[in-house]
């Protein structure tokens, strides 16, 4: 396995935490998995994946407050970018 593999292997785990987190209304925890996926993904190449995480954090709003109407659409983005990533047809020659 290449670091392709496993850089967006780790990627897509962190991007599960953010999800996880802000389902449970933890919007903290759901902030910093988000700034952390954008900010991995975006050094790994991956511009849509990153996009979508600064997407999400964004719309997680500033600490210590609400998220913004739309952040579970935000979900729905990242996890649809997520799976572009991972099909075997982007890396199929």
């Amino acid at each position: 396995m290449d670091c392709v593999d496993n850089c967006l292997d780790g990627v897509t785990r962190e991007a599960a935490a953010a999800t996880d987190a802000a389902l449970g209304q933890d919007f903290e925890e759901a902030r910093f998995r988000a700034g952390a996926v954008a900010t991995r993904a975006d050094a790994l190449g991956f511009a849509g994946i990153a996009a979508a995480a600064a997407a999400l954090f964004e719309y997680l709003g500033p600490p210590g407050g609400s998220p913004r109407a739309g952040y579970t659409a935000a979900i729905l983005n990242l996890a649809l970018e997520l799976e572009a990533a991972n099909s075997p047809l982007l890396w199929s020659s």
